[in-house]
């Protein structure tokens, strides 16, 4: 799994906490990928998952194919598509499931 952090979140984390910040977040996400993966290995959960991040970036500046005006600031559909296109243009096949965790206020 890859996870990916926005500029918007990455602005929220280091406003708020300095130069602490890429500890916060990474604990921050972790702590959501953990409580995920205790669903998956619940005794009625056939199979038992198990997530493994092989990548994790913080993009401390936005990459033009994710602008805001693209996505109309946080639009739910149009910012899956842009972050979608994104990813898959890094060209790594290293993960099969990639997250984005977005400090925008995600709407329809």
């Amino acid at each position: 799994m890859a996870i990916f952090v926005d500029e918007m979140l990455w602005r929220h984390f280091s406003s708020k906490y300095g130069t602490t910040a890429s500890t916060q977040l990474q604990d921050y996400a972790l702590t959501m990928l953990n409580n995920i993966q205790i669903m998956y290995h619940q005794p009625s959960a056939v199979p038992q998952l198990t997530f493994h991040v092989v990548r994790f970036e913080v993009l401390s500046t936005q990459p033009n194919a994710m602008a805001a005006h693209l996505h109309n600031d946080g639009h739910a559909q149009k910012y899956l598509d842009r972050f979608c296109r994104y990813q898959r243009s890094l060209g790594a096949r290293d993960w099969d499931h990639a997250l984005m965790l977005t400090g925008f206020a995600v709407h329809f």
